[in-house]
């Protein structure tokens, strides 16, 4: 059998624990082959793997967010059945993966359908049922901005497989339910951590975008999301409350399993145990990104200063995925005086640490 792997922001090119599933799972199944896909934020190559890919990975497709659809294909005059059916979606009315192929094949290019006047309508007739009072070119560009990913993913070219495996709703839910609407096959559905809500806690946060729009893009990662739900045969988290989650997001309760994440029980209990007798050893392992809030481990570390708890915490975990936001990490490490007490060691060797802690 061959199965298509949809990961984004992840493997080959990152390392971390969703990437390292990947390759296990890979590993572990040598009478399958894969195919993977892969979207990133930007452009990539094969000079850019953290992983040695496994003999029967057949192919790594690579789709970047920011890179535009090259493909040419003429606009089709569409009814104006198809035209609602486009704004019903778009607009977050329905979830509705059958509309993939009208993307895919009859508004031409992101380019031509976003100068078309059906787009133009479309948003004009949004802003107004919204009630929008802010300026309607930031609105405009919002759109630009929301859609032009997802039509370029969605006419991307893709590989043929057998079974295609999201690990991840999003942007990889949403080309795994294209892959199975397109070639007609089963798509799994695996989320370890609820990809919409951490997806709502970044833009809750983030400055780019203007305070009234936030909560149109929160519902554009809901509304992809519930799209996976919908399309996936089968939805798999690590535990209960991910589980209850996606039943409020909008996974239907008979599609939903839990199956938890496998510990090596003998590997790691081989390691044995170093007692700390002088201070309470603390090991945290972790990608420094700002989704896993570093800085408020660090905050918590001052706290047991604060208390003059004798404390020794070691951050593992890559340094160079997100090499700004670690080095502010390091920078508060400093304003706070707990160079002695916190130390970012970057990737290493886990199991020689953990008899420490």
């Amino acid at each position: 059998m061959k199965i298509g792997i949809v990961v984004e922001g992840s493997y080959p090119y990152v390392s971390g624990g969703v990437s390292s599933w990947v390759h296990m799972l890979m590993e572990q199944m040598p009478m399958h082959e894969f195919e993977i896909i892969s979207i990133m934020p930007n452009p990539k190559t094969e000079a850019d793997y953290r992983y040695t890919l496994p003999k029967n990975v057949t192919g790594v497709t690579t789709l970047a967010l920011t890179q535009r659809a090259t493909r040419k294909r003429r606009p089709e005059a569409l009814s104006e059945a198809e035209r609602e059916r486009i704004k019903t979606w778009m607009t977050f009315g329905q979830v509705d993966s059958s509309i993939y192929p009208i993307l895919e094949n009859q508004i031409g290019t992101p380019e031509q359908f976003f100068s078309s006047r059906l787009f133009y309508q479309l948003v004009t007739e949004s802003y107004q049922e919204e009630g929008q009072a802010g300026s309607f070119i930031d609105y405009f560009w919002m759109w630009r901005s929301m859609y032009a990913p997802v039509l370029d993913l969605l006419q991307a070219g893709l590989p043929q497989v057998d079974l295609v495996h999201a690990a991840s709703t999003g942007y990889a839910g949403l080309i795994a339910s294209a892959m199975k609407e397109r070639q007609n096959i089963p798509f799994l559905l695996t989320e370890h951590g609820i990809y919409s809500r951490e997806r709502e806690e970044e833009l809750l946060q983030a400055s780019w975008i203007p305070a009234e729009f936030r909560s149109h893009w929160i519902q554009f990662f809901h509304h992809i999301s519930r799209e996976a739900y919908r399309k996936a045969d089968d939805v798999i988290t690590l535990f209960e409350r991910n589980g209850e989650l996606q039943r409020q997001l909008g996974a239907p309760v008979e599609k939903l399993s839990i199956i938890p994440n496998g510990i090596d029980v003998t590997g790691l209990s081989a390691l044995g145990h170093v007692l700390g007798v002088d201070k309470l050893r603390i090991g945290a392992i972790v990608r420094v990104v700002p989704i896993k809030d570093i800085k408020t481990m660090i905050y918590a570390a001052k706290l047991l200063q604060d208390m003059l708890v004798p404390f020794e915490l070691t951050i593992m975990g890559p340094l160079d995925e997100d090499k700004e936001y670690a080095a502010e990490c390091e920078m508060l490490i400093r304003q706070l005086e707990l160079e002695q007490s916190v130390l970012m060691v970057g990737k290493v060797d886990i199991r020689q640490h953990l008899p420490e802690f």
